[in-house]
């Protein structure tokens, strides 16, 4: 489950959904002729208004992003929450601080999200409510460009927990920011009262069963 929602971050980061259409083989195909029934699976990234779309047509089974509404006849299941993590080039002075606030990101150029994000959404209001302007804000499309914009010295930047700590050069450092930020909701979504098939009731229990190694909220995890 986790492996799909890095997917999804690293596909737009927020403001995206991982697809998913499972069924059986089409009628009159090579596969449909066979004893057993061959599952087709497919998985894409779709933005979140699309994927409701495709939903309620019955062109995909399920979806999982942020979705703060969804439409009648749509079922919404949360799965896991991420805290939103600082993300800083290694030594940098924000780092000595344990819980940096608002005022202290302020001082420094932000890279963060697209003002479409949901995320960034939360941010903005995080700044208002803390009468601090962003100066000089770069955008980046999903959590990966954010962090080597920050490598690169463009500036500081805040990202998902979910996708934090994947540098492989281990040139970056995170903290996180769940005392002013809070956190940021991931759902499933699927159409109420679709047919229970097998390969669709086991894709859904894997999206929604949380375990040990993958648990529903991701703050504090760094």
């Amino acid at each position: 489950m986790r492996s799909l929602l890095k997917r999804h971050c690293r596909a737009g980061s927020g403001w995206r959904s991982t697809a998913i259409s499972c069924g059986t083989s089409c009628p009159g195909s090579p596969l449909s002729s066979r004893p057993t029934p061959r599952w087709n699976l497919g998985v894409d990234i779709r933005s979140s208004s699309e994927a409701l779309v495709e939903l309620q047509r019955g062109d995909i089974d399920i979806a999982i992003g942020r979705y703060d509404r969804v439409p009648k006849g749509i079922v919404k299941e949360p799965i896991m929450e991420s805290s939103v993590s600082l993300v800083c080039v290694k030594n940098h002075p924000l780092l000595r601080k344990r819980t940096p606030q608002i005022e202290d990101i302020g001082r420094y150029r932000l890279v963060t999200l697209p003002r479409r994000n949901s995320t960034r959404r939360l941010i903005n209001k995080a700044f208002f409510k803390a009468r601090i302007k962003m100066h000089n804000c770069i955008e980046a499309g999903t959590c990966q460009t954010v962090c080597s914009f920050v490598e690169s010295g463009l500036g500081v930047g805040l990202i998902h927990t979910l996708c934090a700590g994947r540098d492989g050069g281990g040139k970056l450092g995170y903290l996180d920011m769940s005392h002013c930020l809070g956190s940021v909701e991931f759902s499933v979504v699927y159409r109420n009262g679709r047919p229970a098939s097998p390969v669709f009731a086991r894709m859904l229990e894997v999206c929604t069963a949380p375990d040990d190694k993958h648990p529903r909220k991701m703050v504090g995890r760094l």
